[in-house]
């Protein structure tokens, strides 16, 4: 794993006694997110489950098992589904577009 540290602010007050807890850099992990990027277009894994109409546990098992390609991981370690994966995973479950999914459900 590439890890980059991050440098500690130098201290503004005056030296106090040693803490017990040192403070040390610790690694950053890359998650694939940039921070410039709007995170409001990336869905959850149960939102993208209700979207095509399958079991939650069905969609994190295809990803687990590798059947799915893995959607970029969010700060917090969850999945971020874009359109594209989205598109992807519903070819992979249902064997179908998206689109098709779509027109299914709103019955157009």
């Amino acid at each position: 794993m590439d890890c980059t540290l991050i440098p500690l602010p130098p201290e503004k007050s005056a030296p106090s006694a040693p803490s017990a807890f040192p403070q040390v850099a610790l690694p950053v992990r890359e998650t694939g997110v940039s921070e410039e990027e709007n995170m409001t277009d990336v869905l959850s894994t149960r939102e993208v489950a209700r979207r095509l109409g399958v079991p939650v546990g069905r969609l994190s098992r295809a990803v687990w098992e590798g059947r799915i390609p893995e959607p970029r991981r969010l700060p917090g370690g969850a999945f971020g589904w874009t359109d594209a994966d989205i598109a992807r995973a519903c070819r992979c479950l249902l064997h179908r577009s998206y689109e098709e999914v779509v027109r299914e459900r709103t019955g157009q």
